[in-house]
């Protein structure tokens, strides 16, 4: 664990040590559903490659912010520039900025409206067209009928083009409920080069039935960040 202070709240970052001494750093933004078992297999998996993985539990950040006033648009990216300094990141040492779900809107929004200079390239897992910026304890029963999340939240459309010129990678699932195929189709449209879709034939929000072609992708995918951000920079 590392301990870290965003404007005085106080969060803790995973950190899963790469397996190798001249690791890549990556920052991986939970859902909003917490830290659990696809983040985790997803971190202990990267670490494996040789990535330094430092994970953000997005329930809890987005829980800390949930008061008066609330968390907005122009936060979130400062915050992950703090992010990215607290890990390590730097210029001479870039970040890949890494979410699935919820996680994944916010690394979009801080690729899109922070500092460039310290980041690698952004992977957006399962990317929604529309994210909250606030977590409540009833959000827990938002899957029931005339139940939804409440709170502040943002479309990721403006922000998908505004990653350039940091390479985005989206990866996304064929039968995702949660972001249907116009949303899919049309968020990664919006995208500008260097720009990767990886699509899947799976069975839901977090690929069943296809994670280890999953795994394989985004490691794939992953090289791809990386080498097309050196190559802009020769």
């Amino acid at each position: 664990m590392v301990d870290i202070v965003l404007r005085g709240k106080h969060l803790r970052l995973r950190h899963y040590a790469a397996a190798r001494s001249d690791p890549c750093t990556v920052i991986l933004a939970s859902g909003d559903g917490g830290w659990k078992g696809f983040e985790k297999k997803i971190a202990s998996t990267m670490a494996t490659w040789g990535y330094d993985v430092y994970g953000l539990d997005t329930r809890e950040y987005l829980r800390r912010f949930t008061h008066e006033p609330p968390l907005t648009e122009e936060e979130v990216p400062p915050d992950f520039e703090t992010l990215i300094r607290d890990a390590g990141g730097s210029p001479a040492n870039k970040v890949i900025l890494m979410g699935w779900s919820a996680g994944a809107a916010l690394v979009v929004l801080a690729g899109a409206r922070g500092n460039k200079s310290a980041i690698e390239g952004v992977a957006a897992v399962s990317l929604p067209e529309t994210a909250f910026l606030a977590w409540h304890w009833w959000d827990w029963l938002a899957f029931l009928p005339l139940i939804g999340e409440t709170g502040p939240r943002f479309s990721t459309l403006p922000y998908v083009p505004k990653v350039a010129p940091l390479p985005l990678m989206i990866i996304q699932s064929a039968k995702d409920r949660f972001v249907p195929e116009k949303d899919r189709d049309l968020l990664f449209s919006a995208a500008i080069h260097p720009r990767r879709r990886i699509f899947l034939h799976a069975g839901g929000h977090s690929f069943p039935g296809a994670r280890k072609r999953f795994f394989e992708e985004l490691k794939i995918g992953l090289e791809w960040v990386r080498e097309r951000r050196s190559e802009d920079e020769r």
